[in-house]
């Protein structure tokens, strides 16, 4: 600074020596000058080899001290914001173990970790001794973050399945990305290393909105809020970019757009995900209820029928509680399927399916336990409720007819009965029933036979 009859002032700063003052986190660098009366010039001289803008404000203690306030809350919600996605993120991974949680954990961790940087909060708080680090810190996160978003993306809109080729190209672009800007620091090559970083940033937002664009080509709803999601978060990378390289104006907004689009992403791809989920969780509920489901009859499986009945069972022991099974036998079911055709066999099981269902109570429990037997669970039942049921879905199945060739075919079944005594656990229960089973099918079919007691019913 040079004014008529004053000693010139000057003042040294810049990150590429730890001797000189270093920029204040957010704010850049700050000198404290007073301006006496009269004319006076001030030189600015100024260089790097990174993409620069200059901006330079005179400001009195009390805009700084304001401006400071200012940027302290603006960052403390940005990190705060970005902060609380990782942390959420990486808990869903954790408890789901699911890929896309944790790569969108690292993508974000990345981004914070190059806003750190970028806005001068490390060098001025941590690795201010370190100027060679900051040299290349900020150029090196830029293509880790496009990285770490090609990974997640690639992921998330699971190119493996749907698209292989541009999960070969998210790789290769990813890969040669980071093998240049590597060479160029080794090298010491920072403009060669500053042009590949920028370059390599545009190019990734515009790959992130291409892949959302296939992904809406391909049906996927998800990618919808992906392409919306990585549009914001490319409007503020291009904004800041061209800010701080070359096209655009300097303004706060431009420089602190990028970071402020992620917030904007990370709203939308929060939603995407929780979006995702649902979908995972709700076809993981339809192939569990397949897995325990008869596919014929729609009817319990046996493994279904033991996880509903076990508990149950239980509680009936422990409380003392009435408690039947019933075992049901198509009769002759193999001349049906020899004489009629299997088509003829399948409508039979699903005709007698029907009609133990629509018997059954909310608390009951009906299976399909193989081939043309059925079982069903019954509590708060005793002998004599559990033997009249039996004997009423015997005279209904016997008025069952299936179109056959000719005619109607006729069916009918046997039934066995056990209640629970002396029995030590389901599984003799139920062996219990399949004995008067047997006994029912050996005293001729079509009959209902339990304890020799009640017999008769």
């Amino acid at each position: 600074m040079v004014q008529a009859g004053q000693t010139p002032r000057k003042w040294q700063a810049g990150d590429a020596d730890a001797a000189l003052q270093h920029p204040l986190p957010g704010l850049g660098y700050v000198f404290d000058v007073s301006f006496p009366p009269g004319p006076g010039e001030l030189y600015l001289r100024v260089e790097t080899p990174d993409p620069l803008t200059l901006p330079v404000r005179l400001l009195s203690r009390d805009e700084l001290d304001s401006l400071q306030r200012l940027y302290a809350y603006g960052y403390g919600l940005l990190y705060g914001f970005l902060f609380a996605l990782i942390v959420y993120n990486a808990m869903l991974y954790l408890g789901l173990r699911e890929r896309s949680y944790l790569d969108y954990s690292l993508y974000l961790g990345s981004f914070v970790l190059l806003n750190f940087a970028y806005t001068g909060h490390g060098y001025g708080l941590i690795w201010s001794d370190f100027p060679l680090f900051q040299e290349y810190v900020i150029l090196l996160m830029m293509v880790i973050v496009g990285c770490l978003g090609l990974r997640f993306a690639s992921g998330f809109l699971n190119l493996r399945q749907h698209a292989p080729p541009l999960l070969r190209f998210a790789n290769a672009f990813s890969l040669a990305g980071l093998s240049v800007v590597v060479l160029a620091m080794l090298l010491r090559q920072q403009a060669v290393a500053a042009i590949v970083a920028f370059v390599f940033i545009l190019l990734f937002s515009l790959a992130m909105v291409w892949l959302g664009l296939v992904s809406v080509q391909h049906g996927r709803v998800a990618g919808r809020y992906f392409l919306v999601a990585v549009l914001m978060s490319m409007i503020g990378a291009t904004v800041s970019a061209l800010t701080v390289w070359v096209g655009l104006p300097y303004t706060q907004v431009g420089f602190h757009a990028a970071g402020w689009g992620v917030v904007a992403e990370g709203l939308l791809l929060a939603l995407a995900l929780a979006y995702q989920m649902r979908q995972v969780q709700r076809k993981r509920i339809i192939a569990e209820q397949l897995a325990r489901l008869d596919p014929l009859t729609g009817l319990f499986n046996r493994r279904a029928f033991l996880d509903r009945a076990g508990p149950v069972w239980s509680t009936s022991q422990r409380n003392l509680r009435p408690l039947s099974v019933v075992m049901c036998d198509l009769d002759h079911f193999k001349s049906i399927n020899d004489k009629h055709g299997h088509e003829m066999g399948d409508s039979a099981l699903v005709a007698v399916s029907r009609v133990l269902a629509e018997a059954c109570r909310s608390g009951d429990v009906v299976a399909r336990w193989g081939g043309e037997e059925f079982i069903l669970f019954l509590p708060e039942t005793d002998a004599v409720q559990a033997m009249q049921l039996a004997e009423r879905l015997r005279g209904e199945i016997g008025q069952l007819e299936l179109a056959g060739e000719n005619r109607g075919l006729a069916i009918s079944a046997s039934f066995g009965v056990a209640t629970r005594d002396q029995q030590k656990s389901l599984d003799a229960l139920i062996g219990e029933a399949d004995k008067w089973l047997y006994e029912a099918k050996r005293a001729g079919r079509d009959r209902v036979r339990g304890m020799p007691a009640i017999a008769t019913i």
